[in-house]
């Protein structure tokens, strides 16, 4: 399974060769290109659902008040 990122990535690498093919095959690849970003965004809506809010973690006992 890809990450957003991941997907970002490879949307770059085929945009990068679009630029040295020509014809049908740079068509293909900007269009797959298109492709992994559209990918990306729907991960990325995905991966914001499943960030989990960070606890501050009690470094002393409960009952102490912790100093910031």
């Amino acid at each position: 399974m890809y990450t957003s990122a991941e997907c970002r990535a490879q949307a770059e690498q085929k945009l990068a060769q679009a630029e040295h093919a020509d014809g049908r095959r740079r068509s293909r690849l900007i269009t797959s290109a298109e492709a992994w970003l559209f990918l990306a965004s729907q991960l990325r809506r995905i991966e914001r659902s499943f960030v989990l809010k960070r606890r501050p973690r009690r470094t002393t006992a409960w009952w102490i008040e912790p100093t910031t």
